[in-house]
């Protein structure tokens, strides 16, 4: 009884997919490194008083987080510029960075990544936990941010929004007997970057 020959097709198909393994592998173990734009991202802020919301802005200094996708070890930093607070109004950031902030003392705003969870190499859009130190007015606090991103190529481009609870972290509460306001404040981030390999691992960065 002459047994049938398997195709050339199906004989192929596990070399195949042992050569696309192969070649996914090394891509999905590498160090990646994103670098934020500081042009291109922007930073909202939110705090609701009597009567209104006072809405301004922040700047990016720079933004670098070393990460591995396998592992989900990162590093790096992402570093705001504390005296950039602009609400459109100079009276008001003028005691905002005086009597706030302190922002003469404390001038930078840090967050310091130090673990991906979600990211899926080669994925056009996914959302994913990004858990670090958040530093502001010289105390760190850990933080978890949730991030929904899209790419292209090697651009991307992520979102999040957070709370600041001031007053509880210990930054003085600008409240007067004229005005009052809320005890925390709103951030809202769009970042732009671009994906490439590390150029050194992420431990001890």
């Amino acid at each position: 009884m002459n047994r049938k020959q398997p195709s050339l097709r199906a004989s192929c198909l596990p070399v195949l997919v042992s050569a696309l393994f192969a070649l996914i592998s090394p891509l999905a173990a590498q160090q990646t490194e994103l670098k934020l734009d500081p042009a291109k991202t922007r930073i909202d802020w939110t705090l609701g008083a009597t009567m209104h919301e006072v809405e301004g802005t922040f700047r990016l200094k720079s933004g670098d987080i070393v990460f591995n996708p396998k592992t989900g070890e990162a590093s790096g930093q992402l570093i705001v510029d504390a005296t950039s607070g602009d609400s459109g109004n100079k009276k008001r950031d003028g005691d905002m960075n005086r009597n706030v902030l302190e922002s003469a003392k404390y001038p930078e705003i840090v967050f310091s990544p130090k673990h991906v969870t979600g990211f899926v190499p080669g994925q056009a859009s996914s959302t994913v936990q990004l858990a670090g130190t958040f530093t502001i007015h010289g105390a760190s606090h850990e933080l978890t941010l949730t991030v929904p991103f899209t790419a292209n190529n090697t651009s991307v481009e992520a979102h999040t929004k957070f709370s600041i609870p001031f007053a509880e972290w210990g930054m003085k509460n600008p409240s007067n007997m004229f005005l009052k306001v809320d005890k925390v404040v709103q951030l809202s981030i769009t970042a732009v970057g671009e994906l490439q390999p590390a150029t050194q691992p992420s431990a001890g960065r």
